[in-house]
């Protein structure tokens, strides 16, 4: 018997950016809430947004965004 598989063709990958700040949160809550149990609640997404820009855009120092050093 030969079985007969598609293949979707998958997008490139690239690193996130701080544009993609607000996708990241979404894109986690999917996982959560696939999960059992998982909490639903999405009031962190904004609470967040600071604190992930910041990582997509460089170094957290105390709280606040610092370009990378050349």
């Amino acid at each position: 018997m030969i079985a007969v598989v598609s293949v979707r063709r998958m997008s490139l990958v690239r690193r996130a950016t701080p544009e993609d700040a607000e996708e990241v949160p979404r894109l986690r809550q999917v996982m959560i809430d696939s999960l059992p149990g998982g909490d639903g609640s999405t009031e962190w997404h904004a609470e967040s947004l600071p604190a992930l820009r910041g990582k997509l855009g460089g170094t957290i120092v105390a709280g606040r965004a610092v370009p990378r050093a050349p």
